[in-house]
Parts: C-alpha cells; sequence; structure tokens
C-alpha cells in the first residue's frame, strides 16, 4: 500500500537520507528470506530483515539491542 510505486527498500533508503531520521532503527519484515532480500535490505539501510513468521525471541532480542533516539534521557 506504498504511494507512487515505492517498496519498503525505498522508504528505508528515505529515512537514512533524512537527517531527522537517520538513525532510528529500521526493522523490516517480509515474506522473501532469500539472501539477495537480506543483501538489499542491508544495503537500503535496515538494521535487520525479519522472514515471516517472525520468530518472537529473534524479534525481542532485537528490540533489546536498538537505541531508539530520545533513550539515554535525553530529547530526540
Amino acid at each position: 500500500g506504498l504511494p507512487d510505486d515505492m517498496n519498503g527498500f525505498d522508504v528505508a533508503r528515505e529515512l537514512r537520507a533524512d537527517p531527522r531520521t537517520s538513525t532510528i532503527p529500521l526493522l523490516g519484515v517480509s515474506g522473501y528470506g532469500r539472501p539477495e532480500y537480506q543483501a538489499r535490505s542491508t544495503e537500503a539501510g535496515f538494521d535487520a530483515l525479519l522472514g515471516k513468521p517472525i520468530d518472537i525471541a529473534t524479534l525481542q532480542g532485537l528490540l533489546a539491542r536498538v537505541k531508539c533516539p530520545g533513550q539515554d534521557g535525553k530529547p530526540s
């Protein structure tokens, strides 16, 4: 449901290119787990790409490791 034929890789690139959103954690979810999708997700700026169905333990581990802007007690 993205506009103008965009895909998740395009969104990630735009978020990484914008100084206001360049450091937010990006976790992608895809039904495609092939190695080329993993490579494309890294190139686009995703921190991780999870395949469907999502393994909850893996998601919890990733979320425990990411640091969002503002988590250090400073305003984002």
